[in-house]
């Protein structure tokens, strides 16, 4: 298998749309296997087309190496790791990778709905996605729901006829 933007990218769209999360943890499965069936176990950084800086902007794309699902935090003053990509005679540090990199292979975390991103760069909720942080969408309190935390600390505006 040799790893492509799109085609990876199709395959996790296409999966999510039919079959789910299931479907992006199947995808995520299937890149896993793949890699630990070369000859070093992971895929070379050239070939997972992986740049040690993402290239996208980040408030338009959140997809980075420091949250896939195949990132593994590396100690302190140590670099992270990848699961599937990076051999210690790779280009860029070895078997380092950076947790803004970015490459072909990105899959979301397994703990965060997939695209989830999309629809708080759509809707926007409170959540900093540049964070990191995910947040279910806000509960209308009209719909019945319980009023959100975050909508009560709301600054009350008072405008010049208010006295006070």
């Amino acid at each position: 298998m040799q790893p492509s933007t799109l085609s990876h990218a199709s395959a996790l769209l296409w999966n999510y749309l039919r079959y789910g999360d299931r479907g992006v943890d199947a995808v995520a499965e299937r890149v896993h296997d793949a890699a630990h069936d070369l000859p070093n176990g992971k895929f070379d950084k050239r070939s997972a087309r992986y740049l040690p800086q993402s290239p996208f902007p980040p408030l338009l794309w959140r997809p980075q190496c420091g949250r896939c699902q195949f990132w593994e935090e590396g100690g302190p003053g140590e670099s992270g790791r990848c699961h599937v990509v990076g051999r210690p005679d790779d280009g860029f540090g070895g078997e380092a990778i950076h947790p803004r990199g970015w490459c072909a292979l990105f899959t979301p975390p397994s703990d965060e709905p997939a695209f989830a991103w999309v629809r708080e760069r759509l809707i926007p909720d409170g959540a900093s996605s540049v964070r990191g942080e995910y947040h279910p969408s806000v509960r209308n309190e009209s719909a019945g729901g319980e009023p959100s935390p975050r909508r009560e600390r709301t600054i009350p505006v008072t405008g010049p006829d208010d006295d006070g």
